[in-house]
């Protein structure tokens, strides 16, 4: 049983702030911890704490050096600090991966959350099943089901680009489709650009260059009306599509060394096999589920 002088200092030691660089800053959320630390793994953590100006930290390391437990050190610390607002995005089928490791290795507790779950706490009256004293787990595609459907479709010819204009415009998508490319001389981009002339003629968004004007039109009618836009990758460099919520690379790079990963839409039921994550990934313009987004 402790004493109330010895309680005391028990609790300004677990709680005490350190400066971000100090390693005495992580030593209290890992005296538990049912890991093998590296070094490199603790100078991440404490790079990811170094200001508290930023806005995050992204862990690059390579495969098998362990970013998960430099996770997990991050999480623990913010744990002790009894900040209760985690969240964990991850691949569908890693969910109770991350779920484990948390338990196993730093007894982190956490709930993985998916639309049946979360539509269950709603039923039982929790309006937000994400304020709770745990760390909340979840998919890319759960994650993503309040974002603007939105999708950017990259390809690296102007036929493959027509190809795909046309044959959205038949599966479910016509007039929600937008091209951008080199010369944007199409019927469409053309119409999108005079009504955006017209709607800011006299202001300075209009910038009297005919190809910046061009590019902010459409790109103004992508983030406004229409649904997807097929661009050609070279031409859409330094262009900001970051309110997109689905991003496809259609054709295959000439240089391969550029392909780093190739990504299949997720199957949101856990109780699917692993290997269901592959399913439907050819079928994004099937003929009877006009959705990209369900895919």
């Amino acid at each position: 049983m402790l004493s109330e002088p010895q309680a005391k200092y028990l609790a300004h030691w677990l709680t005490r702030s350190l400066p971000s660089d100090n390693l005495g800053k992580l030593t209290a959320s890992l005296q538990d911890a049912q890991v093998d630390l590296t070094p490199h793994q603790i100078d991440a953590a404490l790079f990811a704490f170094k200001s508290p100006l930023s806005k995050g930290a992204i862990l690059a390391d390579e495969v098998g050096l362990g970013k998960t437990i430099e996770a997990g050190i991050i999480l623990s610390q913010f744990w002790a600090e009894h900040r209760r607002h985690l969240l964990i995005i991850a691949p569908a089928n890693l969910r109770k991966q991350w779920a484990a490791e948390l338990q196993e290795k730093f007894y982190l507790p956490s709930r993985i959350l998916e639309s049946k779950i979360f539509n269950g706490y709603i039923k039982q009256g929790n309006l937000n099943p994400f304020n709770c004293e745990e760390i909340v787990i979840c998919s890319y595609q759960f994650a993503e089901l309040g974002a603007p459907k939105k999708a950017l479709i990259f390809t690296e010819s102007r036929q493959t680009q027509d190809f795909l204009f046309e044959l959205l415009e038949k599966r479910g998508y016509k007039g929600k489709v937008v091209l951008f490319n080199g010369s944007n001389s199409d019927k469409l981009s053309t119409y999108i650009y005079k009504a955006w002339k017209e709607k800011y003629k006299g202001t300075t968004k209009v910038t009297g260059s005919a190809t910046a004007d061009k590019r902010a039109a459409l790109v103004d009618y992508f983030r406004e009306e229409a649904t997807i836009m097929i661009a050609t990758e070279a031409t859409a460099e330094g262009i900001n599509l970051q309110f997109c919520s689905l991003v496809v690379n259609y054709d295959m790079p000439w240089n391969p060394q550029r392909i780093d990963i190739i990504t299949f839409p997720e199957i949101e039921d856990e109780e699917e096999s692993e290997d269901s994550d592959l399913n439907g990934a050819e079928n994004l313009f099937n003929d009877e589920e006009p959705n990209l987004f369900n895919q």
